[in-house]
């Protein structure tokens, strides 16, 4: 009753102050209510201050209590959706309320934030025996009746489990975040659900279809959100979609954005590891990817990237109508594994790519681009390390995550500017170089030298190594640990010292010399 009232009293304040005529120099709160929540709750535990800031099981209360234009701000730590056992119980985002993640609890702005180690707040599904994923919730967020203005930013959303067969609308479909704006329920879904997510993980999600985020927009609905600056992986699902799921069938729409997202190890028993894209009969499925990276996706039958299909059946026979159309911008295909179409399948849609970096060596026909192929790279894109998605930090959304671009990438500077957003995903500026890098990462030259020269080259010699300069104590060096790279350099000089060998192969020491590693 406290914290309803103190909403309440937060509310009056708010339209007060829209009543003043004179301009003054007011914080966020003197346009919009802020709410705050933390793990343990403190002081009042109304939501009035990070001093009083409501509890985990309280998120949802927030949410609900917000009226237009609030924001809900939500220090580091894990959050669940119910304190109970019913696995039916999610998160739930609303229109023109802003949900802000990985505060650290003494922040007035979310700008204030520092994503130094990714997102640290965490809605998980794990709500029973934290020790088995088969009795979490069925959706860790469950979206209805949603535009854009409902944002969510910052979050890791992760351990959501829907098992159950999909036998109707919501059973089995998108454990991590499922936006349904199905036409075939408009009584509770509305026909559209449009949300926007920023600056999020979604991982360790398991479900029938979609896995990771199922976009529902069957039968004259709409669900096409917008991604910005997320990451989706080691999501699975049982049948198809296992990072994303997009289902515009019958006269629908679900036809996302994404800019800057990493799409990586997600698998689907079935179909479409990365992402499947089903428009069939009159719908739309039309996504649209700037900036992303698809890579190291699997599925068991066919499309470990992406899928298009555009077939009016359930077994993806003829006729076909409707549309299936993914068009990739600056982005990266590649490392993606299936029998058939391991970067993309096309069954009766399509997929057109420009300025991006595909892997076309084994796309036998009809799965090929579709249009103009303008700027396309079909050599290897040259990641940091695409065996450690956090690379040597352990930190996602930072300059050393292994799907981040090698200094000898060829995808530096090989995009076209235009639909590039300012920031990558690590937070940098998106555009450094002469024009936008492919993938999510803009290249970040930092003080590593990386190794270039052929096997018994000396390590002496600037130009072995790219930038052109021998490294000193104050540099990081990385040796290729590849058949691309021969990595053998030979150290003549007495004593070498470099700060750390990062995936590094074979170094000779010959006569007397000795090489010292600091940290």
């Amino acid at each position: 009753m406290k914290a309803q009232q103190t909403l309440q009293m937060l509310h009056q304040y708010k339209k007060l102050l829209a009543t003043l005529t004179v301009i003054l120099s007011l914080p966020l709160i003197a346009n919009a209510t802020i709410l705050y929540v933390s793990t343990t709750g403190a002081g009042l535990t109304n939501g009035s201050s990070w001093a009083n800031a409501f509890s985990e099981f309280q998120l949802q209360f927030a949410i609900n209590s917000a009226i237009s234009g609030d924001s809900i701000f939500v220090s580091c730590g894990v959050y669940r959706p119910t304190s109970g056992t019913n696995r039916s119980i999610s998160f739930a985002m609303r229109n023109n309320i802003k949900i802000f993640g990985s505060f650290q609890g003494f922040e007035n702005q979310p700008g204030e934030r520092a994503f130094s180690c990714g997102p640290c707040t965490i809605l998980s599904g794990n709500i029973n025996n934290s020790n088995i994923s088969t009795d979490n919730s069925y959706k860790v967020i469950l979206n209805r009746n949603l535009n854009n203005s409902a944002l969510l930013d910052g979050f890791v959303i992760r351990d959501g489990y829907d098992q159950r067969n999909p036998a109707s609308i919501e059973m089995g479909l998108g454990a991590g975040i499922y936006n349904g704006g199905s036409g075939a329920m408009p009584g509770s879904e509305g026909s559209l659900c449009s949300p926007t997510i920023r600056n999020c993980v979604i991982q360790n999600n398991y479900a029938a279809f979609g896995a990771g985020i199922f976009n529902n927009g069957h039968q004259n609905g709409n669900a096409s959100p917008i991604l910005d600056n997320c990451i989706i992986f080691n999501n699975t699902a049982s049948i198809s979609g296992g990072g994303i799921d997009n289902f515009g069938w019958i006269n629908g729409n679900a036809s996302p954005t994404l800019n800057n997202c990493l799409v990586v190890n997600n698998f689907a028993s079935l179909r479409a590891g990365g992402m499947y894209c089903w428009g069939g009969l009159g719908g739309n499925a039309n996504a649209v990817l700037n900036n992303c990276t698809f890579a190291n996706n699997h599925a068991v039958s066919l499309a470990g990237g992406i899928i298009a299909d555009n077939s009016d059946n359930l077994d993806g026979s003829p006729p076909f109508s409707g549309n299936a159309n993914i068009v990739l911008k600056n982005s990266i295909l590649w490392g993606n594994t299936a029998p058939q179409g391991p970067q993309f399948y096309l069954n009766g849609g399509s997929v057109s790519a420009t300025y991006s970096n595909i892997d076309m060596a084994n796309q036998s026909a009809p799965h090929q681009l579709t249009g103009s192929t303008l700027g396309n790279i079909l050599s290897y894109p040259a990641f940091l390390d695409s065996t450690s998605i956090m690379g040597l930090d352990n930190c996602l959304m930072t300059n050393d995550d292994g799907f981040a671009l090698n200094i000898t990438s060829i995808g530096i500077n090989a995009g076209i500017d235009g639909d590039t957003i300012s920031i990558d995903l690590s937070q940098n500026n998106r555009v450094i170089g002469l024009s936008v890098d492919l993938g999510p990462y803009e290249y970040v030259l930092s003080d590593t030298c990386v190794w270039t020269g052929n096997a018994n080259q000396s390590w002496e010699l600037a130009q072995n190594w790219m930038p052109e300069r021998i490294p000193d104590a104050d540099q990081m060096v990385r040796i290729p640990n590849s058949a691309l790279a021969p990595n053998q350099p030979v150290i003549h000089n007495l004593h070498v010292i470099c700060r750390k060998l990062w995936n590094f192969g074979i170094v000779q020491l010959s006569g007397f010399s000795t090489l010292t590693l600091k940290e």
